[in-house]
């Protein structure tokens, strides 16, 4: 068994899509609560023709397995809309100013960094989602249904989970980052990994 993984706080998910979004659009994000922001709930009522009264709503109606989200003048990334990420993790990658979010659906036997560090830098497999922009120096990831105002990132490696309503934050510089998300599967795991490159 690999542990090199486990040093990273999980976020455990017990249904129910995640989201992933600068400071700047953590602060517009009202989660299940019904002060929703209008941009968002008229954007999607003018794509879909359906009605949500919640933030919430407007993530758990995106299809994708990674859907980008207009937040006012923010976004966010909307993950397992379409299935739910039981557990994920932060990982970051200390070179080439390389981000990865590592979401797990199964996992028997973890891969080790090196494998997943050739996997970022591969150019094959992966969905490109653009270019996203971060005034700020964090990327936050929470359940989409809460405002994620409960901050758990620091320290990583003490062991104890994320859940709803917490929000664990990952450091990175400020600007425009390449993001595109692949599955990697094999007999021992079934991954989601979105990986962010900045520029």
């Amino acid at each position: 068994m690999d542990f090199w993984l486990y040093q990273y706080m999980r976020f455990v998910n017990d249904g129910g899509p995640l989201l992933i979004l600068p400071d700047e659009a953590l602060r517009l994000w009202k989660g299940g609560d019904a002060r929703s922001s209008a941009q968002a709930r008229s954007e999607l009522i003018a794509a879909t023709g359906r009605y949500s009264q919640t933030d919430y709503d407007v993530a758990c109606q995106t299809e994708d397995t990674v859907s980008p989200l207009d937040i006012d003048s923010s976004w966010g990334l909307v993950i397992g809309a379409d299935e739910d990420v039981p557990s994920s993790r932060w990982v970051p990658l200390l070179y080439n100013r390389k981000i990865l979010f590592l979401g797990v659906y199964s996992l028997d036997l973890a891969p080790s960094q090196e494998f997943l560090n050739a996997e970022v830098d591969q150019s094959e497999g992966w969905f490109s989602l653009g270019r996203f922009n971060t005034e700020n120096k964090r990327l936050n990831l929470i359940h989409a249904a809460s405002n994620g105002s409960d901050d758990l990132t620091e320290p990583y490696g003490i062991k104890k989970n994320a859940f709803i309503g917490n929000r664990l934050c990952c450091k990175v510089d400020s600007g425009e980052y390449e993001v595109a998300w692949k599955v990697l599967q094999d007999f021992h795991y079934c991954l989601l990994l979105v990986r962010f490159i900045a520029f």
